[in-house]
């Protein structure tokens, strides 16, 4: 997946360098370790993991064994801003106690009340797959540590407003640890590199655009039913992988609350509201956002 580039060899050394690190890490360990009971957290009833625009980080919990989770996002405040509607599907199925498999698929359609009519279009605008591994003694028992990457892909022909035009490559590691004497709050820290590739035509006045990346998020999460409380604090660069030195410094409280059956018709399945705060200083200045999700979740 990743091509040397002639015009560019020192980027694609790079490229290459620092995704053989990480994949010699993986190995090393994996052949290291057996398959031990997991004392982790389990993703399967927990809403820290990733819940986009209010929680963006991938912790080392994990989906219990043989079961398989669905969860549909909607994007509600694309009626507003964008002629389609987002409906994101996000998969996840534990493989063992060590592994994980993910995948998000965005779906749209028209919803009528921009410049297109009601179902005028429809379809897929992007596809992401990605598989996490957890450590099952590295850094213990302080740290609860596993790694992981993420691949993504916009479709042909999908509206331009709905994706970057990028394809991501994202290996990334995460550790966190649960306080001793305060069991419902815990530190982690996750870093990585978002390796970039342009796919589909895009008119774009950014300097930066496309520029491959390297981030490190440290942050807090605070369980306190029925609501999660979060916070990240996000540095990116593109120094030493990119000629355009481009940065941001990004710091994101979020919560999310999870729904109790008399307010959702006593459905079998949960939902989840979330919001998200969002103040950014980058080359361009500070920007500030809000972000607000709907999340309804389906285990089997």
């Amino acid at each position: 997946m990743l091509r040397i580039n002639p015009k560019n060899p020192m980027n694609s050394a790079s490229r290459l360098t620092c995704w053989l690190v990480m994949e010699a890490l993986i190995i090393a360990h994996a052949r290291g370790e057996t398959n031990q009971e997991d004392n982790s957290a389990s993703a399967a009833n927990d809403p820290f993991v990733p819940f986009p625009g209010v929680f963006n980080t991938e912790l080392p919990r994990m989906t219990l064994p043989a079961n398989l989770r669905v969860s549909l996002r909607p994007r509600f405040n694309d009626l507003r801003s964008k002629d389609h509607m987002r409906l994101v599907w996000a998969l996840r199925y534990g493989v063992s106690p060590q592994w994980e498999l993910s995948a998000d698929i965005d779906s749209y359609l028209a919803h009528g009340l921009g410049d297109r009519s009601l179902l005028d279009t429809n379809g897929v605008s992007r596809v992401r797959v990605g598989a996490k591994y957890r450590f099952a003694e590295f850094l213990q028992p302080f740290w609860d540590t596993a790694a992981g990457f993420n691949y993504s892909t916009p479709i042909e022909n999908s509206p331009e407003e709905l994706t970057d035009g990028l394809r991501h490559i994202e290996p990334y590691m995460t550790m966190e640890h649960v306080l001793e004497r305060h069991p419902s709050v815990s530190c982690f820290i996750s870093y990585g590199f978002d390796f970039t590739e342009k796919a589909l035509p895009r008119v774009t006045t950014n300097q930066h655009y496309g520029a491959d990346t390297w981030f490190i998020t440290p942050g807090l999460t605070w369980r306190r039913a029925p609501f999660k409380y979060t916070l990240e604090v996000t540095f990116r660069s593109s120094l030493g992988l990119d000629e355009s030195g481009t940065y941001d410094i990004s710091v994101r409280p979020g919560v999310a609350w999870t729904l109790p059956q008399s307010l959702t018709f006593n459905s079998r399945s949960r939902w989840v509201v979330g919001l998200g705060l969002n103040a950014t200083q980058n080359n361009d200045g500070m920007t500030f956002g809000i972000s607000t999700r709907v999340q309804t979740n389906f285990d089997f």
